[in-house]
């Protein structure tokens, strides 16, 4: 085996294994997190923000489906793609979130200039509720 491949195969290694510690580490956080029901959310952080319970749930559940990611692990201020869901989230899925914003969007009628001001959950739920339109 020449060098070359040698130092490409034990680069790969290294990278599998620092995924795999990256991967243990936050499904440690995750469950040391707790769950919150989509109600205790609500209740917390969306009962006086003018958005209906029934709007935050459709766009909670739909959130986390699309993320892959239990409901009850997700907080508002978690940032999308950086935060606990880090690992599991692949652009595909970022991708098909910023889908789901812009039809949701487009339904209401409203206009944006970008998505690019959503960095948490809490600001895509405030983006794509129907009160902010």
């Amino acid at each position: 085996m020449s060098f070359l491949a040698l130092s490409i195969a034990i680069a790969l290694a290294l990278l599998l294994v620092i995924r795999l510690l990256t991967r243990v580490a936050h499904k440690k956080l995750l469950t040391e997190r707790g769950n919150m029901s989509t109600d205790e959310i609500y209740d917390g952080w969306y009962e006086s923000s003018g958005i209906s319970r029934a709007d935050f749930t459709e766009i909670w559940e739909e959130l986390a489906s699309t993320l892959e990611i239990d409901s009850r692990l997700l907080r508002p201020s978690d940032r999308l793609g950086v935060d606990i869901a880090r690992p599991k989230i692949t652009t595909d899925e970022l991708d098909t979130v910023a889908e789901i914003a812009v039809r949701r969007l487009r339904a209401m009628g409203s206009t944006f200039a970008s998505l690019e001001s959503v960095i948490t959950i809490d600001d895509y739920v405030r983006l794509v509720s129907k009160k902010s339109h």
